[in-house]
This record gives structure tokens, sequence and C-alpha cells, in this order.
């Protein structure tokens, strides 16, 4: 599945944490704030600029000195965890997160 943020989700840093901020305009559908991981904070900087998954995946894999394949089941549970919280909407092919 291609994967996009929802319009009205604000990515901050605050105090040294990572968070997911609804605006007004999502918060009907993501009415709580979420802290993500250095890793998930990436992902989703990535994501709006809409970057390649597999290029992420790869890149991501050297970073952190992990296979591939390790990386890429970790980036896509936090992908369907962001997804069923409303955080991300499904994407037209061809677009983000492909």
């Amino acid at each position: 599945m291609n994967y996009s943020p929802r319009p009205g989700i604000v990515r901050a840093k605050i105090c040294g944490e990572y968070l997911l901020i609804p605006t007004r305009s999502a918060s009907e559908e993501c009415p709580e704030v979420m802290r993500l991981s250095l890793m998930g904070a990436a992902l989703w900087e990535e994501l709006e600029k809409g970057r390649e998954l597999k290029k992420l995946y790869e890149v991501f894999a050297i970073l952190s000195r992990k296979p591939e394949e390790e990386i890429r089941e970790r980036t896509d549970k936090l992908l369907d965890r962001l997804y069923e919280k409303g955080y991300l909407v499904e994407a037209p092919s061809g677009e983000a997160g492909g």
C-alpha cells in the first residue's frame, strides 16, 4: 500500500521528543498527539517529501547497520500502526510510500 501523511498532521520536535500533532482539521481522525522514535521521525519526514520506501529501507539499513529485511519489517509495522491510528492515508499509486 502507498501512504501519505494525513493533511493537518504536524511533525514537531519539542524538548528532544519527536511528536505528530493533529491540527484542528485532523483532530477528528487523530484525537491524540503521538510520540515518534528517531527512526519514525525520519520516516515521516521522507514520506512528507514523497520518497520511495524501497530507498528508505536501504538507507535505514546502512545507517543502523542492520539487515534490510529487519528494517523493512520494523518500518512496515510502524507504517501500519500510523495508518490504523489515522496519521497516514492511502496515496494514489506512484506517490509516497510506493
